[in-house]
């Protein structure tokens, strides 16, 4: 078993000074490199018509989500993965509440049809989704995109201003992290005079690239609530950019970055969800059962090395008024409860907290408190745990338990390796001596109160060589009663110590050649295993073993007897994993079973 090394400090500067330390391979092959994953081929464009003289009230605010760069059974897993554009929702209700009239344009969502509600919905193309937003006539239009949908994010956002004439925005967690990524580097020099001035230029390009051809004309590095706002009154004339936190732009060829500010959690408010653009009946199609997102607490305790979250977004977890989770709640229910037209099931909110149980007592008041309000009659639950909060042992029966009676049902847990050394090196928190054992109590403790494990896995490691990911994968074949297995490849994103550690040559070629930033999701394998080899091949063979094994369907049975409600949650979780493998006759037994 090859052990993997750690890979950088914890401190995000000592992680930087030790990528310009290390024997990075040459700038200008790492410029390359970083222009090539983000390069569009446009003509240049002209700065965005300004708003001088027009009140909020005049003018049109275009908020958008691009789809991407995936096709086929890619392009609609991201359909059913998505769901609703909640960043921008809670953007629009802060731009409705200082007056401008704002519009969500989503390219993933396509209308709700009843008589085909286990059909996923055609998405748009670009051509149609400019034109969509075109037809409204926007005066400024703002872009939030992932690493991975950026190019087509700007490949749209430059057809809608030869268009309109509009000035674009963009923001989201891409140019969040390499505008951040940027600040780093920019400083790094002048308080750490040993660094390579020249390899830190080449890691701030990645900003550069988001202001190339000239679509873009500012950049939100700071929280979108917050700069989004400022921007658009320096569009109005009320305010200088240089004076703006959290802001890129550029003036007469130069680049300028704004420091951010903090946000209040207690300054987001309940997401904009408007009657012309129904959720509920856009993002169920394919699900067969409603369900919307909610935040009860933003940032993570860690910092992992490749989650752009904890190392370089939203360090430190920072709970949100409980009273306010509920009045959202309150106000979900009151608009929702009557209009799904599946009646007989309840509404499922994913809370997309990273962390959430950093706090197990606060868990526990926040489930109570839904209990009593009645909400659990409305509402079931899923988030994000960690195997360490599960196994707490001074709270996790407690909070399980909790967490059962306000209506829980399943948490994803981030598990990523099952290989021990490799979680050491990566710094997840988990940490055990017998992971194998410790994965499958956390699975148990779940299980005993009633609320379904699904393992989060990660395989692509650089420091991996192709038995390492057998013996992987083998392990977690050895686990029972995880009723669902997510297996994505590892994607280390811009900004985070281990993007800067595969640019700078630690892992020899870095890099697979040719990626682009669309490659840079979980979909792709972009960094190369030590004896080479495809790793996309072993998972989609693993994935197939998983849900085909005996083992599998016994636990899956033994489930639905003890609760016989847990049957369409197979029969949803399970449709994508039989449509992607057609031609495995175990898989489609698997389906019959669960009619599906």
């Amino acid at each position: 078993m090859r052990s993997s090394t750690a890979i950088c400090p914890r401190n995000t500067t000592e992680a930087a000074l030790a990528v310009l330390r290390s024997q990075a391979r040459d700038p200008a092959e790492i410029l390359r490199q970083i222009r090539s994953f983000g390069v569009i081929n446009i003509t240049d464009l002209p700065f965005g018509r300004p708003l001088s003289n027009k009140s909020p009230s005049q003018i049109k605010v275009a908020l958008v989500r691009p789809l991407g760069s995936l096709s086929g059974d890619e392009e609609r897993e991201a359909v059913k993965e998505m769901g609703e554009p909640f960043q921008l929702e809670i953007l629009a209700s802060v731009l409705r509440a200082r007056g401008y009239q704002v519009r969500i344009f989503d390219q993933l969502a396509g209308p709700y049809d009843p008589t085909s509600s286990t059909v996923y919905p055609r998405t748009k193309s670009s051509s149609e989704l400019v034109s969509e937003i075109a037809a409204w006539g926007p005066d400024v239009a703002g872009f939030s995109t992932f690493t991975y949908n950026f190019r087509s994010g700007l490949s749209i956002a430059a057809e809608v201003k030869k268009r309109l004439g509009v000035p674009i925005l963009f923001g989201g967690y891409h140019v969040t992290g390499v505008g951040k990524q940027h600040l780093l580097f920019d400083r790094l020099p002048a308080e750490h005079p040993e660094a390579n001035s020249v390899i830190a230029d080449a890691f701030k390009e990645d900003l550069r690239v988001v202001f190339q051809h000239g679509v873009v004309d500012y950049a939100c590095v700071g929280e979108g609530i917050y700069t989004f706002p400022e921007i658009l009154s320096v569009l109005r004339g009320e305010k200088d950019a240089h004076e703006v936190s959290g802001i890129a732009f550029t003036e007469r060829g130069k680049l300028f970055v704004t420091e951010p500010g903090t946000v209040s959690i207690d300054s987001y408010p309940s997401p904009l969800r408007a009657m012309d653009f129904d959720p509920m009946r856009y993002y169920a199609t394919g699900r067969g059962y409603p369900f919307l997102l909610l935040m009860t607490s933003k940032g993570c305790r860690f910092s992992c090395e490749y989650c752009s979250t904890g190392a370089m977004n939203y360090p430190g977890y920072l709970p949100r008024p409980i009273d306010v989770v509920i009045q959202e709640l309150q106000e979900i229910r009151s608009r929702f409860d009557s209009s799904w037209p599946s009646r007989n099931r309840k509404i499922m909110v994913n809370i997309i907290d990273e962390d959430f149980a950093a706090n197990p007592r606060r868990v526990i008041k926040l489930c109570n408190t839904i209990v009593a309000a009645g909400l659990h009659h409305t509402f079931q639950f899923n988030s994000f745990m960690d195997n360490l909060s599960i196994l707490n042992k001074t709270h996790g029966h407690e909070m399980l338990a909790a967490m059962k009676r306000a209506g829980f049902v399943f948490c994803f847990v981030g598990v990523e390796s099952m290989l021990d050394e490799v979680v050491n090196g990566y710094h997840r928190p988990d940490k055990f001596q017998d992971r194998l054992a410790s994965v499958q109590a956390a699975i148990d403790r779940m299980a005993e109160h009633g609320i379904m494990y699904f393992g989060d896995f990660i395989a692509g490691y650089p420091l991996h060589a192709m038995a390492d990911i057998h013996e992987d994968y083998s392990r977690i074949l050895r686990l029972r009663n995880m009723h669902y297995a997510y297996f994505p490849l590892l994607a280390p994103m811009p900004g985070t110590p281990l993007y800067w550690r595969a640019l700078a040559g630690m892992f020899e070629e870095g890099f697979l050649p040719g990626i682009t930033y669309d490659q840079l999701d979980a979909n792709h394998q972009v960094l190369g295993i030590v004896d080479g080899g495809d790793v996309k091949p072993i998972r989609d063979f693993f994935v197939q073993r998983f849900f085909s094994r005996p083992e599998y369907m016994d636990d899956a049975q033994r489930l639905i007897a003890a609760d016989p409600d847990s049957r369409i949650f197979f029969a949803i979780l399970l449709r994508k994993i039989i449509g992607d493998y057609p031609d495995n006759p175990e898989l489609q037994k698997v389906g019959q079973l669960f009619h599906i």
